[in-house]
């Protein structure tokens, strides 16, 4: 796993002063300022318009819960820092943010907390303003506290279904003794169940840690620094220094080899991780850099074991070195999720025996010249927004609070050597240092001893028969005309990205070879050519730290990358390769169709009840169509697909594509690409039926329950129906407001959430959704490049506590409603629309974004995205939005998806007359309690109620 410090290749600074050196690859200065109270400003101006990222870094994690009973206080007490302060309410916070169409969030790791808010430039003094004032007068009740705490526990409930979760959690466990990197940020659960009884503690933590001594203000963006550092001394300045430290306990050196098992509930694969205990964060000395240069020799995509277990031997679908920057010495992390029960040994003794090889090995200086060129461009690729410049910047800010440390990582990462490699692995990959962890479903196995063997680190000589060389530089013709079929969205940015759209996906997958689209489209992607093999594949983009990437949706297949332009003229010639002459090995087809089916089983089903649950609603609703089974497919579709029915699909459905291309590419680059595309793929076909996507859509002509059946913590629960509309309708903008005003996504504005998690405490978010929106659990904004002709409304309800899933899913009920009865005030449109004016820039704010949104206009026939929201939002009225909310919204014919570990006793709770109540840790206000008499008695009439196993679902068989 690459990690955040590779950014040193991209910095050179000047050591003595607060102005840095404008370098190649990260042409921008910053400016270092502290005020007289301790806090530091770091001001970093860019060439991205209007867009500000705010990060405000305060020098306390889970590190510094040193007390018994107190762990995983610090993620907890980030989430008390979004319940007002003694000027503002949390109701008057999140209505300003509301109004400047901020990005706001927080996350805490084991050293520090980073409170990150992404907003418009002319909004900058609004902003500093209330994060200076929760900072220095925040103020919280106790039964906000304890409200609060129920949110915390189903976070945890939320996270409990993945396993690698909960073996990151062990093996830390089991491993150190005394130092507080034994728990995980979240915490012991044993702790986190009696936060709610820590109030008073919660106050001493504030004033301890919250000090501006401990705080430092990253600024990224259109901004000045005079300007930035005025409003700082302004509003930060009064702001009074602490006195608080803390002796963090020191580890005791490992004395010998441990182990621990994880027996897992339900049927999975087999997880193990083998970790060795590291060294602390240094700028100094070269022990982490070299030991991040070893992890990816010895286990990144392009290492020897990766080739051999991955797609030789196909005996681990996942593989990686995991190894992350820590104030105190941590863990480097060998994780591995096995297909085969009977090969947890062989692949741990495989693990083992890789760093025993490096111990011993002078890896050669053209492997180190690959690692370290990946390290750089793989930084260097993610530059392309305010927001993430100033997301790389957080994690050294928070460790020294100066990037200046970067120069010196930049000297050490250049200076590190084949034989300062073998040296840290002789001092760290020791016996005496290891743990090893398994995670399986049952006893632990019996793995016996571990047996060393003779493994390679230093990749063989590659022999690519008839692969042509890569060329150093691109021919293209600077008069070309551009071509039609395209977005060309030039800049001088450094990067260029690319997307390669087909208008073909899992919709068109076969009766019977649900999964064709998505297994077809990683056969190209995720395999071999005809010139080179899958792993010269991968070797070819190491350096680049680039690729070809895939996303399948049900009418678009989209091949994406993004390649620095040091590098556009290899990459180019071996993407294109990897698109036009795919290799369609049995092999590859192989390996492919077995991770596909891991995924499905245990990627999704068994460890992601989220996503599962949202899958399960669209399948419920589109059963009888085209769009009825997930876009990977599923287990038995999957498994019945051959060869030749992917070289069927490539042929008849790879025709004519859209090229979309930004970034800093040469003049007559698109021709070249297009001319090329033209080659190799036909003009499109005809479509027989141009509405075929919009028949056939299951008909809910009652409200439906499909409850799921699994052994899992928490109880998750959603809602949806059919709407007739897209992102090309009139109507859509007043809908899109209407969603956001309800349930914006990862938000605390919505509707929804104040009233779900806010008030009641009762989980970790509540959002509603007009259009699909995947693995909304890790990331704040929707992928562009998911066009469809038909979408639903969708609400998801993020995972509840058993006791309370009943009152959780009639309150639900209770507020769609409430919402589709009375319609929108004009004060909540009102803040809706200008919360979306602003907002809608930060959708489009990197220039990768830019590119995907822009193709999805031409599939919608669209404005370009901001520009077709803003006039849209202008010229609505609230007339106009309600009208819009009648004609599409209702709160009958429903479909439901709940997945629960009791099934049968969700079931008898809603189906009966007997009220459900709210189980409170501290009540709400009497209004809420009267409101809470109405919801538990609440009568949800269900037309169909099923029950089913998780084994059932996405299998393919219909249940």
């Amino acid at each position: 796993m690459v990690k955040a410090f590779v950014s040193v290749f991209l910095f050179v600074l000047l050591s003595a002063c607060g102005a840095e050196q404008r370098s190649e690859l990260f042409p921008y200065e910053f400016q270092l300022d502290d005020l007289p109270n301790g806090l530091r400003l770091v001001t970093v101006p860019t060439d991205y318009p209007d867009i500000v990222a705010l990060h405000v870094l305060v020098n306390t994690g889970s590190r510094n819960e040193v007390e018994p009973g107190k762990s995983g206080f610090a993620h907890f007490f980030e989430h008390m820092m979004f319940r007002g302060s003694e000027n503002y309410s949390s109701e008057d916070q999140a209505r300003i943010f509301k109004a400047v169409g901020a990005d706001r969030n927080a996350y805490t790791t084991d050293d520090y907390t980073n409170y990150h808010t992404t907003f418009a430039k002319e909004d900058l003094e609004t902003v500093l303003e209330l994060e200076a004032d929760r900072f220095q007068r925040l103020s919280y009740s106790l039964e906000d506290f304890r409200t609060e705490s129920q949110a915390v526990l189903g976070e945890y409930n939320k996270n409990s279904s993945d396993p690698l979760t909960k073996i990151f959690e062990v093996v830390r466990d089991t491993t150190y003794q005394s130092h507080p990197y034994k728990h995980t940020t979240m915490g012991f659960l044993r702790d986190i169940e009696q936060m709610p009884e820590q109030f008073d503690y919660s106050k001493e933590f504030f004033q301890r840690w919250y000090k501006p001594e401990y705080v430092t203000l990253v600024v990224v963006g259109d901004v000045q620094r005079e300007e930035v550092l005025r409003l700082t001394e302004k509003h930060f300045g009064g702001w009074e220094r602490g006195e608080y430290t803390v002796e963090i306990p020191q580890e005791s050196p490992q004395q010998g080899p441990l182990t621990c098992h994880v027996e897992w509930p339900t049927p999975t694969q087999p997880w193990v991780v083998v970790s060795f205990r590291g060294p602390a964060f240094s700028p100094i000395d070269g022990e982490m850099p070299a030991l991040d240069v070893l992890g990816s020799i010895g286990f990144s995509e392009s290492s020897e074991i990766f080739k051999k277990l991955f797609v030789e031997e196909r005996k681990v679908d996942t593989l990686f070195s995991y190894f992350i920057d820590h104030k105190d010495p941590y863990l480097l992390m060998v994780i591995a999720r096995v297909k085969d029960p009977n090969d947890i040994g062989y692949v741990r003794d495989q693990i083992i025996s890789t760093c025993e090889r490096l111990k011993n090995t002078l890896v050669s200086e053209e492997r180190l010249t690959e690692v370290k060129s990946n390290l750089k461009y793989t930084f260097a690729s993610g530059l392309d927004s305010s927001a993430a410049i100033a997301e790389h910047l957080a994690g050294y800010v928070a460790s020294t609070r100066t990037p200046a440390t970067i120069n010196t990582l930049f000297e050490t990462y250049d200076g590190v050597t084949a034989e300062g490699v073998r040296e840290m692995a002789r001092k760290y990959l020791v016996t005496t240092g290891r743990t090893v962890c398994t995670l399986t479903h049952g006893d632990a196995p019996d793995l016996g001893e571990v047996t060393v063997s003779e493994v390679d680190v230093e990749p063989k000589e590659r022999n690519i028969g008839s692969a042509p060389a890569l060329p150093d530089s691109l021919d293209v013709d600077a008069d070309a005309p551009n071509p039609e079929l395209a977005v060309l969205m030039p800049s001088n940015s450094p990067l260029v990205s690319f997307r390669i759209v087909f208008s073909s996906g899992s919709a068109t997958d076969p009766n019977g070879k649900e999964g064709l689209a998505y297994v077809t489209s990683q056969m190209i992607a995720d395999a071999a050519t005809r010139e080179r093999s899958y792993d010269d594949i991968i070797a070819a983009f190491f350096p680049m730290a680039a690729g070809v990437g895939v996303s399948v949706d049900k009418q678009m297949t989209v091949f994406s990358g993004t390649a620095h332009r040091d590098n556009l003229a290899p990459f180019y010639a071996l993407a294109r390769e990897v698109l036009t002459r795919p290799a369609f090995d049995q092999a590859d087809l192989d390996r492919i169709k077995s991770n596909t089916v891991s995924y499905i089983d245990d990627g999704l089903r068994r460890a992601d009840d989220e996503e599962t649950g949202k899958e399960v609603l669209y399948q419920e609703i589109y059963a009888d169509h085209p769009y009825g089974h997930l876009n990977v497919g599923s287990i038995s579709g999957v498994e019945s697909i051959t060869l030749d029915d992917v070289k069927g699909f490539y042929a008849s459905e790879y025709r004519e594509p859209f090229l979309g291309l930004s970034g800093g590419y040469p003049k007559g680059f698109p021709a070249r690409v297009a001319a090329d595309l033209a080659d190799s793929f036909g003009p499109a076909a005809d479509v027989a039926e141009p509405d075929k996507f919009q028949v056939g859509i299951s008909s809910i002509s009652s409200n439906r329950l499909t409850i799921v059946q699994k052994d899992t913590r928490a109880t998750g629960i959603h809602l949806g129906f059919p709407i007739d509309i897209t992102r090309a309708d009139p109507d859509w903008i007043a809908l899109w407001m209407v969603r956001s005003y309800f349930g914006q996504h990862r938000s605390e504005n919505s509707y929804l959430y104040q009233r779900l998690r806010e008030i009641r405490g009762l989980n970790y978010g509540d959002y509603a959704y007009i259009e699909y929106f995947p693995n909304g659990g890790g990331q704040f904004h929707p992928d562009p490049n998911l066009g469809r002709t038909s979408q639903i409304f969708q609400i998801w309800i993020r995972p509840v506590p058993p006791d309370n899933g009943p009152f959780t899913f009639k309150a639900m009920n209770y507020e769609l409603r409430k919402l589709v009865e009375q319609g929108m005030s004009e004060e909540d449109f009102e803040a809706t629309r200008t919360f979306l004016s602003k907002f809608v820039n930060i959708l489009v704010a990197s220039q990768d974004r830019q590119l995907g949104y822009a193709i999805d206009s031409r599939f919608y026939g669209t404005l370009e995205f901001a520009k077709y929201v803003k006039d849209g939002l202008a010229g609505l009225s609230l007339d106009d939005v309600n009208r819009v909310l009648w004609r599409h919204l209702r709160s009958d014919r429903l479909q439901f998806v709940v997945i629960t570990a009791d099934a049968e006793g969700f079931r008898d709770a809603i189906l009966s007359e007997d009220p459900t109540p709210i189980t409170y840790t501290s009540p709400p206000p009497d209004e809420i309690l009267a409101e809470d008499k109405i919801i538990e008695r609440l009568k949800v009439e269900l037309g169909d109620v099923r029950i089913v196993p998780i084994d059932d679902v996405f299998s393919g068989r219909r249940h």
